[in-house]
């Protein structure tokens, strides 16, 4: 059985979870799958967050690194990127240290899972996990990774709706709060 899906006034797109942030006075995030640092900006531009960690190997697109170095220096050390994949990076964090997760890696059902089970413990309780690409789409497993790890922990999923000629109002972002 498909999850109850709900939404926060006002959390219409991704963009606007700097609003949320802001509301629960979130100060340490982290983004997994960085690209080019678009994101990671808009967070740090429009949020109060006091540091937001970055994760990304970039084995796909090197070159792209560079692009989100660009993007986030006049950041300075609110912004700290880290090059590695999202699994061996879990390790060089304590348990309980994030108020904001946003999840935007592979989007395979295996790693997708894996991110989810990795991060889990480095959030804070009443912290938000999120992440990108809540959809049914050919080879993404987001959806149904998400489904269930919010099944196993009894978690509300809400999400983001999105819209826009080329995304037909379809289901973009998802988060839930950890207990």
């Amino acid at each position: 059985m498909d999850p109850k899906i709900n939404y926060l006034e006002g959390i219409n797109k991704r963009e606007d979870f700097t609003k949320l942030i802001d509301e629960r006075n979130y100060t340490i995030g982290i983004e997994i799958g960085v690209d080019r640092g678009a994101f990671s900006a808009h967070l740090l531009r429009y949020s109060r967050l006091y540091t937001l960690y970055g994760v990304d190997g970039w084995w796909r697109h090197p070159d792209r690194k560079k692009d989100a170095e660009q993007a986030l220096k006049l950041f300075n050390e609110r912004s700290r990127l880290i090059v590695g994949s999202s699994p061996e990076v879990t390790s060089q964090f304590q348990d309980n240290f994030f108020d904001f997760i946003y999840i935007d890696g592979n989007h395979h059902r295996a790693p997708v899972k894996a991110d989810l089970n990795g991060w889990w413990n480095k959030a804070k309780g009443g912290s938000c996990i999120a992440g990108h690409d809540y959809v049914v789409a050919k080879g993404c497993g987001v959806m149904q990774s998400v489904n269930e790890f919010a099944k196993e922990h009894n978690l509300l999923i809400y999400t983001t709706r999105e819209s826009g000629p080329e995304l037909k109002d379809r289901l973009i972002s998802w988060y839930f709060f950890k207990p």
